[in-house]
């Protein structure tokens, strides 16, 4: 998925460490998880931060687990929810169609598949 939260060095540095991807991506989501979700700028540039980190995580990683699945799901909804609360939904279902397509590959590396189908209906 093409998000563009991240800056150019960031995104380089994370694509470079991968385990430095999923470690972001992590923390941000259990930030936000143990938060309200306002819609604040903060909040919109850490959940789609959160995101695109997951998502560059997923292109280099060797093998996802079922849990990467699901927190990935998680991570999607989080930044969808708060593009509807900002009546983007446009952008929130460009969200949705890159969250379901980058979640199914995780079977490829590893994820069960009936985690990922699980995870994928969350998404819907």
């Amino acid at each position: 998925m093409r998000l563009n939260f991240l800056c150019p060095t960031h995104k380089e540095q994370l694509t470079t460490f991968p385990l430095q991807a999923r470690d972001f991506w992590k923390r941000c989501l259990t930030q936000l998880s143990s938060e309200a979700l306002i819609a604040t700028p903060t909040q919109v540039s850490m959940a789609g931060s959160s995101l695109q980190a997951a998502g560059l995580y997923f292109d280099e990683a060797d093998a996802l687990t079922d849990d990467d699945a699901q927190d990935y799901v998680e991570s999607a909804l989080v930044l969808i929810r708060l593009l509807v609360k900002l009546d983007q939904r446009r952008l929130a279902t460009v969200v949705l169609v890159g969250a379901t397509a980058v979640v199914e590959q995780a079977v490829d590396k590893g994820a069960s598949r009936d985690a990922v189908i699980f995870a994928s209906r969350c998404l819907t």
